[in-house]
């Protein structure tokens, strides 16, 4: 196995899109889209340099790509989420092996839990991960809804998120969500045209919220947090909110394709999503390996 002290970052870019395109190779924590990977590589990948983070193994006659295994290091929590391994061969192991031996010497003490999410298909990144002790802890469905299968429907009812509201949506969201990574404070602030909260509102009652940001250079969109107050349950509330903010993100931002990932258990949200226009793409397994 060689390495480049100079990372191509838009071969391995190219190399990973090709393979996470597919399911047999597909994992939840990067995108199928190059120009997408090369940006996050770029900019949001990792809390260590990328040599550091990044195994390439080239071949080499031609210099071309033979895996990739990539670790998102996170140093508060000593965690790491992996990026493969990207490995097209009818024999694997040997290769994910190498490139598990690099990654593993680079960061050391530094990462003591390792995350992996594979496509249930992926039987090579499940064996590797299984490999090396690690446990399934969870499995997800990736949901998504299409441009071209939407159709538009407009709710009068429905209303962006305005200061009147904060404080109903700040109650709201801290019920809903206690232990999160956005406060309601940092979800106002976020806000402008392209990331959105939108409000049923009824009387003086918040009745629920859905806030969503898009990213229409990469024609993506993502919905972040939804809560319906809970006397206000099954009534058909968060379906509007969801059409709605597909609505804002479809065809105010001209996103063409939106993903969301949801717990197999839950069985409540999936029924949501499912109604409000979204179907299933993926399966993927959760894992957890501590070293």
């Amino acid at each position: 196995m060689s390495r480049l002290d100079t990372l191509n970052l838009e071969q391995i870019s190219r190399f990973i899109a090709s393979l996470n395109a597919m399911s047999k190779h597909h994992i939840g924590y990067c995108g199928e889209k190059s120009d997408e990977i090369l940006d996050t590589l770029q900019h949001d990948f990792s809390d260590l340099n990328l040599e550091d983070c990044l195994a390439v193994s080239y071949d080499d006659e031609d210099e071309g790509i033979l895996g990739v295994l990539g670790a998102d290091v996170d140093l508060d929590n000593h965690s790491a989420e992996l990026w493969g391994p990207f490995v097209n061969s009818e024999n694997p192991e040997p290769l994910t092996a190498l490139l598990w031996e690099e990654i593993s010497s680079n960061l050391g003490k530094m990462v003591q839990t390792y995350h992996g999410f594979y496509n249930d298909l992926n039987l090579i990144g499940q064996g590797f991960i299984e490999s090396l002790g690690g446990k399934v802890t969870g499995s997800h469905l990736i949901l998504k809804a299409k441009k071209y299968d939407y159709t538009d429907e407009h709710d009068v009812v429905v209303e962006e998120l305005s200061p009147k509201w904060h404080q109903a949506f700040d109650k709201l969201h801290n019920e809903s969500f206690p232990d999160t990574y956005y406060t309601s404070e940092e979800i106002i602030y976020k806000v402008n045209d392209n990331n959105k909260v939108f409000v049923i509102p009824s009387g003086d009652t918040l009745l629920g919220y859905i806030y969503v940001e898009g990213n229409p250079d990469y024609e993506e969109g993502n919905i972040e947090f939804i809560a319906v107050s809970t006397d206000n349950r099954k009534r058909g509330i968060g379906t509007r909110l969801v059409k709605h903010a597909l609505g804002f993100m479809f065809e105010d931002l001209g996103i063409e394709e939106i993903s969301i990932c949801v717990n197999e258990q839950n069985s409540q949200a999936i029924n949501l999503y499912k109604r409000a226009g979204f179907k299933r793409e993926h399966r993927l397994h959760h894992y957890v390996l501590n070293v």
